[in-house]
């Protein structure tokens, strides 16, 4: 009988026989790039990562040549919501051993792998922690790493995804180590990062999306670079978007933004969009092969090679919602600037105030916002380059955002653009942004009538300022959109849009 461990996969199928090595519970991939420790769940990442890897041949495409897998039993942490304040010391150092016998590189990424994450309808985006390592890291830093990443199971955007999916104890999370992919380039030395990164989302109907930025691939998340959309025969519908001033890049084992001097600029344009078209093919036969939308995660490390698949999480297919007959009368917003797709009925509203350069929402001000999860999160801000990364820390604590922009920039002309990306997972997650230049008359009548029940403020320049109110609503309203119809409305009553039956 042949020794190993058979993985499958609920979303995947069968992932493949992992063959058996000479330490107990290690398992190696048949292409030898991925191991797995331990006999219990791989997690979405893991699966995922498993599945780009036995298909690595058939696609076009590479993955990075060493994986770790770290199974949720290998530390032996329980399900429950305690923060983990030390890891089994021989565990640690048996790790240390299999990365140093198995070559893994000095420059790596320990990403979480939570069973709940990357499942259709909740992909979790951003809810959970990637670190980096390069050649400074210490084995002291090693613990503390994986103690981070571990522990973010435990911080409130993951607590809030997981109460959302009715689960009160977290379940233990799983871990990959992986090569990082990036190198070191003449114009920035002892800095490194991939050429270039992004996003594939391709759950729009008739569309694929591909979001790019030069260096790592958390400007991506965090709203910045060029937007490209694609049709089915690979026909470019748009493109659009800001190209960020600065790289990110791995620096001293920190992830740190690097000046470019317009290099992103030229980087990006000279790629574009012959790399997004070839990206755009891959990722249409891997949805075809896998029967669902996707969210992939890519990087290309030099110029000329092939593209580098990173993650791959499945997502719930979007389709049509069409716009309600409202009367004016009912009606308290209306817009075309939409992300995503979502009705929600709401009785709370939380009105956050971020003119200016406050800087980013506070854990006080995220733990009292926990407090209402049907509230529905109207910011005021100035939709800057930086606006993105404050909304993106806020989206997992509301049902669904209104972005009132205090700074009334043209926001179909680009900055709009960072929204998007920072949301190409908010339909998934059935969430929508809307967007209005408009603040005063909208804002007066959602307070009509509203009760303020609570409130908290931020320091800034050493002087605490009200930054949240919330407050209790005379009468339900309704918050509904969708950018694949270009519609969005807030509006009285509590009765949400239906879809039509297929």
């Amino acid at each position: 009988m042949e020794s190993g461990r058979v993985i499958t996969s609920k979303i995947y199928g069968e992932l493949g026989r992992f063959a058996a090595t000479r330490r107990p519970n290690l398992y190696r991939s048949p292409s030898g790039r991925v191991l797995v420790l331990g006999e219990g769940a791989l997690g979405g990442k893991g699966e995922g990562t498993a599945y780009l890897d036995r298909n690595a041949g058939k696609g076009k495409y590479k993955v990075p040549r060493q994986s770790l897998v770290i199974c949720d039993d290998y530390f032996g942490i329980p399900a429950g919501n305690a923060r983990i304040k030390r890891l089994d010391p021989q565990k640690v150092a048996d790790l240390s051993e299999i990365l140093q016998e198995a070559g893994f590189p000095a420059r790596l990424a320990i990403r979480s792998s939570s069973v709940l994450e990357d499942q259709p309808g909740h992909s979790a985006a951003g809810r959970f922690l990637t670190k980096y390592r390069d050649s400074e890291a210490r084995y002291t830093d090693l613990v503390s790493d994986l103690l981070e990443v571990l522990n973010s199971n435990y911080d409130h955007p993951a607590l809030i995804f997981q109460r959302s999916l009715g689960v009160t104890e977290a379940p233990p999370l799983p871990v990959i180590i992986q090569e990082l992919v990036a190198s070191e380039f003449t114009y920035a030395p002892r800095h490194f990062f991939p050429l270039l990164s992004g996003i594939i989302n391709t759950a729009s109907p008739g569309m694929i999306k591909i979001a790019t930025v030069p260096g790592l691939g958390s400007a991506a998340v965090g709203g910045k670079g060029l937007l490209h959309i694609f049709d089915p025969s690979l026909l470019l519908l748009k493109e659009r978007g800001v190209i960020p001033n600065f790289i990110d890049v791995l620096h001293n084992g920190l992830d740190f933004k690097y000046n470019s001097e317009g290099r992103a600029h030229e980087i990006i344009t000279k790629s574009s969009p012959h790399l997004q078209r070839r990206l755009a093919r891959i990722a249409l036969r891997l949805q075809k092969r896998i029967g669902s939308p996707l969210d992939i995660e890519w990087a290309l490390n030099q110029e000329g090679d092939k593209p580098y698949l990173l993650q791959v999480r499945p997502l719930t297919p979007k389709g049509n919602l069409p716009r309600p007959n409202i009367s004016a009368e009912r009606t308290l917003l209306s817009t075309r600037e939409v992300v995503g797709q979502a009705a929600h009925t709401f009785t709370h509203i939380c009105i956050i105030d971020f003119p200016g350069l406050l800087g980013y929402p506070s854990e006080q001000l995220l733990k009292k916002m926990v407090s209402y999860p049907d509230s529905i999160l109207i910011c005021r801000i100035w939709v800057t380059q930086t606006a993105p990364q404050v909304l993106s820390r806020l989206l997992p604590y509301a049902a669904s955002l209104i972005v009132l922009d205090s700074a009334q920039y043209d926001h179909a002309g680009g900055v709009s653009t960072g929204i998007d990306h920072v949301a190409l997972f908010a339909a998934d997650e059935k969430k929508v942004i809307l967007y209005s230049g408009v603040e005063a008359g909208f804002l007066e009548q959602i307070q009509r009538g509203a009760r303020l029940i609570d409130k908290a403020g931020q320091v800034h320049r050493g002087k605490l300022t009200d930054v949240l109110k919330i407050y209790k609503l005379s009468e339900p309203l309704t918050i509904a959109g969708s950018d694949e119809d270009g519609w969005g409305m807030i509006y009285r009553g509590g009765t949400p849009p239906r879809r039509p039956r297929e």
